[in-house]
């Protein structure tokens, strides 16, 4: 990989070699099947940091329409802290035990 090109092509088989697939791995399904559950805001706000509250959301599809994940935007209001956002992405999944779901 080269460090010094943030676009460069990602060698697969040295990051499946920093990063060992394992029985807790989640790998994202893209695009997102037909039959998968929708992105509800009571997973949103599973996921949603100590304090913050989900404000906003997008999708992002491909060329053809089709869904490959989302974007969550969280903010914190000014209750005694500094005002604060945060942006998450959540991606549909699958474990190798073939459990699916939402993940951020």
């Amino acid at each position: 990989m080269d460090m010094n090109d943030p676009f460069a092509p990602i060698d697969m088989d040295a990051a499946r070699e920093a990063h060992p697939h394992t029985e807790e791995t989640w790998l994202p399904i893209l695009p997102v099947p037909a039959d998968a559950p929708q992105l509800t805001t009571a997973i949103i706000n599973r996921f949603a940091p100590e304090g913050f509250a989900f404000t906003s959301g997008w999708r992002y599809p491909d060329a053809e329409g089709r869904l490959l994940g989302c974007a969550v935007r969280y903010d914190r209001p000014a209750n005694g802290k500094p005002a604060d956002k945060q942006v998450k992405p959540f991606t549909f999944c699958e474990r190798p035990s073939g459990k699916r779901e939402w993940r951020c």
